[in-house]
Order: C-alpha cells, then structure tokens, then sequence
C-alpha cells in the first residue's frame, strides 16, 4: 500500500554550502520533493538550509538562493549533507555544532559521498561504522582512525547516522529511507517514476571491477568469460583456479584485487544478475530459472535472491508488471 512518510520523520533539511555538489543536491530534492507519488496528498517538507548566506555558489558555477539558515535545522527530522567541497578542509564550526546539536537531539544524519567527512570532522562517526565514495577511503582512514569504514558498501546506517558511497549510491540509500519512512511499496512507486526500478541492498560493493586486458589479469578475464557461458554449472573456487592455472590462495587473493570482491561474492552476484534479466520474460517459470543459473533447490535460489536485491523473483517480476 502506499503511504506517506510518519510525521516524525517528514521534514528533511538539505545543509547547502559554497560549492555545493550540485548532482547530490539534485537527487534529494528528487527523491524527497520531486517525486512524490501522486496518490499521496502528505509528503516530505524539503528545505535546502544554508551555511553560507542566502546567495550559494555551487560547484557547476552557478548561485542558488537559499532563504533558510542553520537556525532553521531545528524543524528537521533529517539532515542531509551533501559531498564536501574538499575532503582535506576542516569545515567551519558553525556546521558542526549544528550537527552535534541536531544528533544529540536525536535527529536523523545522513551523508551523501564525502559528505562523511563533515560527519566526521563533527565527531559523529566515533566508534560507528560508515561509508563513503571509495576514492577517498585511505584519506578517510587517515583522518578518522576510530571510524569503523565499510569502504566495500553502498549505504551504511549506524544508529541515527546514515552514510553512502558514491553519488549514485545516495538514490539508493534515499530510498532506502523512504522504504522506512512509508513502506515498500511507496520506495518502489517512487523508485518507478525516477526510472530505477530496484534499489540496491547497502551492502552491496560500490562496484565490481572488470578484468583488465593485460598481463595477469587476461586469465580473468577467460575466467569471467567462462562463469558467464555457464551459469548452470557447478562452481567452486578450486575449479576456477585451475582454470586460471593458479593455485586458490593465489587465484582468491588476486581475483580480489581485480574485482574488488572475493570470487564466491562475485559468482554469487553474476548469478543473480542473470537471474534477475531472465525474470523480466513472463514465459520462464523461476524455477527454471533457478536451475539456469546454478541452483538446484528453488528455496536456496530464492532466499539468495531476497539478500542480494532485498524482494523475491516472484516479487520483482510482478513489480515490473506495475511499471
């Protein structure tokens, strides 16, 4: 059933500052004022809040004009911080008080990308676990040492504070807020009218590499070739090793290092993105499907599909009948 967002976590205040991150700024106002659904008469209160002044330069070179400052975070259930301009400048107290002061009170933090930086610079993030875009993970590491960093994970939520990596991955963790706040079928009504039709679970990796064309790493690619010609098949770490013509110790540790996954992790996500192409034909029964792509026993295959993309097939497939 959609719904609207309960009343304590309705208003949202996105914290705005010289050099904003125009695209992370775009992808709240569009997933929490944008794209309400249009059954709902009640949606989110969206206010951009700013650090800087009424008239705010962004990164792409143009000004926005913001009439809220940060004595107006006080309406806030949520707090939004978009990527920071610089990840080696401290930013200026004036927001990080204000985000000590929100948090204590229990309000909702959320970063997008190296927004995390400010959260930790505010000292929100001590002996939490976080995210943020993988680039910055050593300088993250660096600055924060008692930061738990989940540099491998999409979104992270720990307690009141929500992080996500890249800025594509802040429209995952956006809606996996609205799944919260108002249930899943409204994330996935919101989900369709920005043309994503799933989002991804948060800890899923920011991204699985492909195999370069070089040296070593040709041999991956033969190998990832072969898993995805063979699907069906029954696979262990032994037997693609051999066929990598290494040893396992060796063919897992320098498997990772290319895919930024380890080799169980990576067959388990091609399997199920396979699975998941095929769905999309109403023809083919799931447990055929199932079978297609290395699972003999339909449970397992189900219960593998639920973790990975956070809803059954026979759920997936009905929700694209809805788009």
């Amino acid at each position: 059933m959609i719904s609207s967002p309960r009343n304590e976590n309705r208003n949202i205040a996105i914290l705005v500052y010289e050099g904003v991150r125009v695209f992370e700024l775009g992808v709240a106002f569009e997933a929490f004022s944008t794209s309400k659904p249009e059954s709902l008469e009640d949606w989110y209160d969206v206010r951009a809040v700013s650090a800087d002044g009424t008239h705010v330069n962004t990164d792409s070179g143009f000004q926005i004009v913001c009439e809220d400052d940060l004595s107006d975070l006080n309406f806030a259930n949520t707090i939004i911080v978009p990527g920071w301009r610089n990840i080696d400048q401290v930013p200026p107290d004036n927001i990080l008080d204000a985000l000590r002061v929100a948090s204590a009170r229990g309000c909702r933090i959320v970063s997008f990308c190296s927004g995390a930086f400010v959260l930790g610079h505010a000292g929100l993030l001590d002996g939490k676990c976080a995210t943020t875009h993988w680039r910055w993970s050593t300088s993250f590491r660096a600055q924060f040492p008692n930061v738990d960093l989940r540099a491998e994970s999409l979104f992270n939520q720990s307690g009141n504070i929500f992080t996500s990596g890249g800025s594509a991955a802040a429209l995952d963790l956006c809606l996996a807020l609205i799944e919260q706040d108002c249930g899943l079928d409204t994330s996935m009504e919101v989900s369709r009218r920005i043309i994503m039709p799933l989002r991804r679970e948060g800890n899923q990796a920011q991204f699985f590499g492909s195999a370069k064309t070089d040296g070593l790493d040709e041999r991956f690619g033969t190998i990832e070739k072969y898993v995805c010609e063979n699907l069906d098949a029954q696979m262990t770490v032994a037997k693609l090793a051999k066929l990598a013509k290494m040893s396992e110790r060796t063919f897992s540790r320098k498997f990772t290092d290319v895919y930024k996954a380890s080799p169980a992790k990576w067959l388990r996500h091609q399997r199920m993105l396979a699975a998941r192409s095929m769905l999309r034909s109403a023809d083919t029964p799931i447990a055929e499907i199932a079978v297609d792509v290395g699972f003999h026993d339909l449970p397992t295959f189900v219960l593998a599909f639920k973790r990975e993309f956070q809803m059954t097939p026979s759920s997936y497939r009905k929700s694209l009948n809805r788009q």
